[in-house]
This record gives C-alpha cells, sequence and structure tokens, in this order.
C-alpha cells in the first residue's frame, strides 16, 4: 500500500527496529540529515522514502 508523499512514519513504525525513544530519535535525527542530501543524491532519496514510510527502515 502506497502512502501519500507528505506523511511521515509513525512512532510506532520506527520502535519497530529501535530499542527504545532515545534510539527512535537518533534514527529519526539521522535520517532526516541524510534527506539534505548532503551524502548524497541516492541517500537523500533512501531517507525521504523511509521517512515518508514508502520503504521500511
Amino acid at each position: 500500500m502506497a502512502r501519500e508523499p507528505d506523511k511521515r512514519i509513525d512512532e510506532a513504525e520506527v520502535l519497530d527496529i529501535a530499542k527504545g525513544s532515545a534510539e527512535t530519535r537518533a534514527l529519526r535525527k539521522a535520517l532526516a540529515q541524510l534527506a539534505t542530501g548532503n551524502a548524497g543524491p541516492v541517500q537523500k532519496e533512501m531517507s525521504q522514502e523511509v521517512l515518508s514510510g514508502n520503504l521500511a527502515p
């Protein structure tokens, strides 16, 4: 099922792979940094897709 492009994944989805709220925040922060494009276009696209819920982290 495809999600809307502007929708963000919720904390419950991230908690499935993270061990707690601190790891969840760190994961979201890392993905947001990658989404800026500073690490390159492939990482930008991947992180944007994960944050939008189109790809599982």
